[in-house]
């Protein structure tokens, strides 16, 4: 019988994750970060100002969230949202 529980991801996996954070939450998702309500922008183009949506009213199950902790065990420490 198969477990419900889903797989841990491989040291590579995690590697690729830890590679492509978020740069406004921290998190890793598949699509523009679901954290984000506003993002504005100076004129060179740099990201000048983030606005996040409040607590709950985003679709928290989007982002995975890793684990910053040293765990022994690599694949350790991610967690869905």
């Amino acid at each position: 019988m198969a477990s419900s529980e889903p797989r841990k991801p491989t040291p590579e996996e995690l590697k690729i994750l830890r590679d492509n954070r978020c740069d406004h939450c921290g998190g890793v998702h598949a699509r523009a970060c679901p954290r984000v309500k506003r993002l504005a922008f100076h004129p060179n183009g740099a990201v000048a100002e983030v606005e996040f949506w409040r607590a709950g009213s985003w679709p928290e199950d989007q982002v995975v969230w890793l684990d910053e902790e040293d765990n022994d065990d690599e694949t350790e420490g991610v967690t869905g949202g």
